[in-house]
């Protein structure tokens, strides 16, 4: 966001989208990595799902508020800010890649668990990582009939 306004001179989404076309490959490309980091990190994605495994679980009422809104922040950010990130071809394919990777070795472990919190945890990270593959592709739009 710092390097957003630091060029643009706003954080208003829709002057944003506007003025994304005038930042330079280089600047567009850095502040779809920081998207992209924010995310992951947000949204507990591979690598950093891997530190949920080291601590315990919580009670089932704040596993819930957790996963209904702060893991989706990530997804909610990547979507809002689509019209950036379509701006630049990152690695696409690298990006899909990661989160199919994401999405699979969490369930996996997920499957391995013994504990039923330990279970749903990775399993929020598992669908979490199937919303972010979703966004990579462009899936995150209306549905036309």
């Amino acid at each position: 966001m710092f390097l957003l306004f630091s060029r643009l001179h706003t954080l208003t989404y829709l002057t944003i989208f506007e003025r994304s076309g005038t930042l330079t490959p280089m600047i567009a490309t850095l502040v779809v990595l920081a998207l992209l980091l924010a995310a992951t990190g947000k949204s507990a994605q591979i690598p950093s799902s891997l530190v949920a495994r080291r601590h315990g679980g919580s009670t089932p009422v704040s596993a819930l508020i957790h996963a209904a809104t702060m893991v989706t922040a990530g997804v909610y950010l990547l979507v809002r800010m689509s019209p950036v990130l379509g701006a630049v071809a990152l690695g696409s394919h690298d990006h899909r890649r990661h989160r199919g990777v994401t999405a699979f070795v969490a369930a996996t472990i997920a499957t391995s668990q013994k504990d039923i919190k330990k279970v749903l945890a990775f399993s929020t990270i598992s669908q979490i990582g199937y919303m972010v593959l979703a966004v990579g592709v462009g899936a995150y739009g209306p549905r036309s009939s």
